[in-house]
């Protein structure tokens, strides 16, 4: 198999213990990607924003 794929089954995506401001969750997603949980915050934030239609 590729050596991504395999780098992916052994990581699992959890809650963060570490790094939580509400539950862990942007953490969590955060560690699972390798990135700074700022910008999984601000992308939490900004996508619904954006999907919002304003009439």
């Amino acid at each position: 198999m590729d050596g991504w794929i395999m780098y992916m089954y052994e990581k699992k995506l959890y809650k963060s213990r570490k790094d939580r401001k509400i539950c862990g969750v942007c953490g969590g997603f955060a560690e699972f990607f390798g990135i700074d949980s700022t910008w999984i915050r601000i992308i939490w934030i900004i996508f619904p924003v954006s999907m919002v239609q304003v009439f």
